[in-house]
């Protein structure tokens, strides 16, 4: 049967080879944004949520190309599901790829669970295709009901790590697009599939590629208004925070764990240097202040009687927020001792 709808002819095949080209190598611009935002960091400090979706953006492009060629270009049936299945092949590998650097950091119900239950479904679903590459195309339609649950555990995460750190304006409008488009997305890639164009035609494929494309849409809205996936990890970022007196005098120190004598220098430097700036620069400074020290950097958060610092490693606007919050907790807490201190 899928020998009489490939390649695609008839009138509606230049609209949806355009489409279809437009979402292929959107996904792949995404996937390009995500590697450009990790290349040029450091070693550690390159963020595995990134990561993750470089690989997930990069295997969907790579699916909906080899798709194109297969579906457009390919007239021999045995070649066309050849090219189907290494594309459905590339992309769960990847799909593979995203769910397992998630949860080197995160973790789902147990540890790896998701990574381990997608890896026999992927290495069943190989062997079928040994034998047969029409069954292996349609077993490998049931790996996406896994990863659509693990990614519903993964969107719970993320709204929780978003809206509890305040990282994003209206945030459940534009959390509810992310939503949105990601479902689109899926949903629209099912009415492109053979079985659907079966049943209802080409138009199946068309609407498909439109639901696609409004998802893709809405994903994008998402991604521009928030901060890099940085600003989630702030923890693994922060070498000390200290709490100063405006007379200069240190009050509360906190080194954190894992940063053992090796990573003292910076502490004292950041000391000195905070000691120093404090009468130099600071003293009116009225907002929060980045001292660039080199490897690392110094935030600086005034209140009415103390000083915030913290020396860390990424300006982040995450450090920056907490920090604030954090001086106007100890000081509305202890505000009558630091009052007078402010007469001494």
């Amino acid at each position: 049967m899928s020998q009489e709808l490939y390649p695609i002819t008839g009138s509606l095949r230049d609209i949806l080879l355009l489409l279809e080209c437009i979402i292929a190598f959107t996904f792949l611009e995404f996937a390009l944004i995500f590697y450009l935002r990790i290349r040029y960091k450091r070693r550690d400090l390159k963020i595995l949520q990134e990561k993750s979706y470089f690989w997930g953006f990069l295997g969907y492009s790579l699916r909906w190309i080899i798709t194109v060629i297969a579906d457009y270009q390919i007239y021999d049936s045995n070649l066309r599901i050849l090219m189907i299945n290494i594309g459905y092949s590339i992309i769960i590998i990847f799909a593979l790829f995203f769910i397992y650097i998630i949860e080197k950091y995160k973790i789902f119900i147990k540890k790896f669970l998701f990574t381990k239950i997608f890896s026999i479904m992927i290495a069943s679903y190989l062997c079928i295709l040994f034998f047969s590459l029409e069954y292996g195309t349609l077993f490998s339609h049931l790996l996406w009901p896994i990863f659509i649950i693990f990614f519903v555990f993964y969107l719970k995460s993320l709204y929780s790590d978003l809206y509890k750190k305040g990282l994003m304006a209206h945030f459940k409008l534009k959390f509810l697009e992310f939503c949105m488009g990601f479902f689109l997305i899926i949903i629209g890639y099912q009415l492109t599939l053979t079985s659907m164009i079966r049943t209802f035609g080409l138009m199946s494929r068309l609407f498909g590629d439109f639901l696609q494309l409004i998802g893709i849409f809405l994903i994008f809205l998402f991604y521009i208004s928030i901060p890099s996936f940085s600003e989630f990890d702030w923890q693994e970022k922060i070498y000390s925070v200290l709490i100063i007196h405006n007379s200069g005098l240190f009050i509360y120190e906190k080194i954190f764990d894992g940063y053992n004598d090796s990573n003292s220098k910076y502490i004292v430097s950041g000391r000195i240097t905070i000691a120093k700036m404090l009468f130099e620069k600071v003293s009116k400074q009225k907002e929060a202040l980045i001292i660039d020290q080199g490897e690392k950097l110094i935030i600086l958060q005034p209140g009415e009687f103390i000083y915030g610092a913290v020396v860390c490693d990424e300006k982040l606007k995450s450090l920056q927020i907490l920090l604030k919050k954090f001086v106007h907790k100890i000081e509305s807490i202890y505000y009558n001792i630091l009052e007078d201190l402010k007469s001494l």
